[in-house]
């Protein structure tokens, strides 16, 4: 990526939540780079994901995006002891469970496009991206297919596997997948 703007980010996880969950460009490094660091940048970063225009009010943004960060850490935490069958810790689990009966409560039942239904926010509001973010991290919670979860060993990011082997190593191949094979090319010539 050359430059760091929410438009250049790929979204990779498969699922809306773990794309939120990547939004932080290296989890497994001291620096890392939030895409969503403002209330604008979250504002693009849902447009970018296909997600629902936030209708919030200037007095609310900030604590918006307190909300929206605090979910997002829960939601990497939770999803990352689950890709590495580690025990999910309580206060995350507790975090994107309460987040997602919020977002359930204000939800109605809609069709999907492709068929089949889904949960979907009933009306726009300050929080519904972050209704929408939660249905998804709940959803793919209790569809039970966890050993589809995956974290990249280059970066951290999270991705749903869906290919048809479930043998993807990597958020990206573009990125973190050539990265490794051009190192263990070069090791393979050095030795």
């Amino acid at each position: 990526m050359t430059e760091r703007e929410v438009a250049n980010l790929e979204l990779c996880g498969n699922a809306l939540c773990l794309d939120f969950a990547n939004t932080v460009t290296s989890r497994r490094h001291t620096t890392a780079y939030d895409y969503v660091a403002t209330y604008p940048a979250l504002r693009r970063w849902l447009e970018h994901a296909g997600g629902p225009d936030p209708h919030v009010p200037v007095a609310r943004q900030a604590a918006v995006l307190r909300e929206a960060h605090h979910l997002r850490d829960a939601i990497y935490r939770t999803f990352s002891a689950v890709a590495g069958a580690h025990p999910v810790p309580a206060a995350d689990l507790a975090s994107v469970g309460d987040a997602y009966g919020r977002a359930v409560s204000h939800a109605t039942i809609a069709p999907r496009d492709g068929g089949g239904f889904h949960l979907r926010p009933a009306a726009p509001g300050a929080e519904t991206p972050l209704w929408t973010i939660a249905l998804s991290a709940g959803e793919l919670l209790l569809a039970g297919d966890h050993d589809r979860l995956g974290e990249c060993p280059g970066c951290g990011w999270l991705f749903l596997d869906t290919s048809r082997n479930r043998t993807r190593r990597w958020c990206s191949m573009a990125t973190c997948g050539s990265r490794d094979k051009m190192a263990r090319h070069y090791r393979r010539s050095r030795a």
